[in-house]
């Protein structure tokens, strides 16, 4: 027998911690990618609805251009960055929770 009964336990701990290691990276890959798609996104569509245009000759200050015609489009996208925003907070938090159940059972 190569191993005896403590070092095949050891082996089989060190490969699910790789296991386990291998799959949050590859969570937190996508994360990364799909918030990097999102941004690239949200820069497109920011760029589609002001483009390099002034929104009206009356609106000295940015507080004042939300008060313009032509912001309802910003602020919608404010809007919906500030929900996938949340979404994504949500996600982690709950990723991390799920870790955490892991780690418990793990320790019992």
């Amino acid at each position: 027998m190569k191993y005896d009964i403590e070092q095949s336990v050891q082996e089989v701990k060190r490969r699910s911690k790789e296991r386990v290691k291998k799959a949050e990276r590859r969570v937190r890959n996508g994360i990364t990618a799909a918030v990097l798609i999102f941004v690239i996104a949200f820069a497109f569509v920011m760029y589609q609805i002001g483009g390099s245009r002034i929104a009206s000759p009356d609106a000295s200050s940015y507080g004042a251009f939300l008060l313009s015609r032509e912001a309802g489009g910003y602020i919608l996208v404010g809007v919906i960055c500030f929900a996938a925003a949340v979404a994504i907070t949500l996600l982690c938090l709950k990723l991390k929770s799920i870790k955490n159940l892991k780690k418990k059972d793990e320790q019992k």
